[in-house]
């Protein structure tokens, strides 16, 4: 079983650090501007002197990313608490946030630290898969290029089998050779040596069911989507190999 690394590398340094209370539209602002979000979360009486250098270190490293601290007991923050449902997180802790804006970590304990803050950001082709599972769909994650000559066709039959699932299932593109996706297609174990398509399929529970080539029938493609569980992760988890 192997759990998904969310790791990208972008270009910009880009540090937002405010106490108190925060303004939705703060983070809202970072997020479309393609960043990163941490939410460091606290209290009144929480002491984040060893955190915070930690996460700015992260940040640092990620390029682009923003961070605030939110402290859930400021009655100005109580529409972020809400929204990212903080309440029941313990103190401190460190939400990650994709830049599409879907929750990809939450580190607490002895888990926060520089290098899990840092893997616990995806790369686009994750974050989107990551959010159209969240929304309960399978996902059909096709690895192509404009060179590979069974691109067209591989699209065409997701399209097809798309169709026939009847808006329980989403079918997106990942470029082979995008170099932000080079860790995401590695644990995913895609073989980039041909210039041959291929095709990833996510059940609605999360979990990868298969990985075909581009050639592939569409009824084989519903049927690995269609998988009701896969015994090997926990519901959520948006990769599974046996």
């Amino acid at each position: 079983m192997k759990k998904i690394i969310l790791l990208t590398l972008l270009p910009l340094i880009l540090f937002a650090v405010q106490a108190g209370a925060q303004n939705q539209q703060d983070i809202d602002k970072a997020l479309s501007s393609g960043n990163t979000v941490y939410l460091l979360l606290k209290d009144k009486n929480t002491n984040i002197a060893k955190t915070e250098p930690m996460l700015k270190a992260a940040v640092a490293e990620v390029k682009k990313a923003n961070y605030f601290i939110i402290d859930k007991s400021a009655p100005g923050n109580k529409a972020i608490v809400g929204k990212y449902k903080l309440n029941p997180l313990p103190v401190p802790s460190v939400m990650v946030l994709a830049s599409n804006g879907i929750t990809t970590a939450v580190l607490a304990n002895d888990k926060i630290n520089q290098g899990n803050m840092v893997k616990a950001v995806p790369t686009p082709g994750q974050a989107n898969v990551l959010k159209l599972l969240g929304e309960g769909k399978s996902v059909f994650m096709v690895v192509s290029d404009i060179a590979y000559p069974d691109r067209a066709a591989t699209l065409a039959t997701c399209k097809t089998s798309c169709d026939q699932m009847k808006g329980k299932a989403v079918s997106i593109e990942v470029k082979a050779k995008e170099k932000s996706e080079e860790k995401f297609l590695k644990f995913l174990e895609i073989s980039l040596s041909k210039p041959q398509s291929s095709v990833v399929v996510f059940n609605s529970k999360g979990q990868m069911t298969g990985i075909f080539p581009g050639t592939t029938k569409a009824a084989e493609l519903i049927k690995a989507a269609s998988k009701a569980d896969v015994p090997c992760c926990p519901p959520g988890t948006p990769a599974c190999k046996k």
